[in-house]
């Protein structure tokens, strides 16, 4: 016979089993540039080996995404704002502010499986870096195309082309 404590054990692992499986989808998801969710992220890209220096430099972007619709057609606003800190000059110093903000815009087309997921549209760069040197001081334009596979729960891809 098993008793209490093994049998809440038993319980609980089975549950978070249960849970870790749901997980698995949510987690591919979280992935997928072009889920249909509204979300905010972090990311940190560390350099450690820029061109012609041996510095080190460091990214961290702020990205916030909405899916809206169209009329029937299903679409995803997605903008994202870098904080760069990057060496200047040869005395070691370092810029750090804010870089340029990219949005985008894409139409999130039906590829008949869930997991799949295929846009293009928009793209946008407003030059709101607050130093020199951490943007490109140009207003540009142009399209994106995005592609995202998270058929498995272990191994997702894709790529986002602007």
């Amino acid at each position: 016979m098993i008793n209490r404590n093994r049998w809440i054990s038993l319980v609980l692992m089975a549950l978070s089993c249960a849970v870790m499986a749901q997980d698995d989808v949510a987690d591919a998801q979280a992935n997928n540039p072009l889920s249909n969710m509204k979300a905010v992220s972090f990311h940190n890209y560390y350099m450690g080996d820029l061109t012609q220096t041996d510095k080190t430099g460091d990214q961290f972007w702020l990205r916030f995404a909405q899916p809206f619709k169209i009329g029937a057609s299903q679409w995803l606003m997605r903008a994202s704002l870098p904080v760069n800190s990057l060496p200047v000059g040869t005395d070691g110093g370092r810029r750090t502010g804010l870089g340029d903000l990219t949005m985008l815009a894409a139409y999130t087309m039906d590829t008949g499986n869930p997991a799949i997921s295929f846009g293009v549209g928009p793209v946008l760069t407003v030059p709101t870096a607050t130093r020199d040197g951490l943007g490109s001081k140009k207003w540009s334009a142009g399209l994106v195309n995005v592609y995202f596979n998270g058929a498995s729960p272990k191994w997702q891809y894709g790529y986002l082309a602007t």
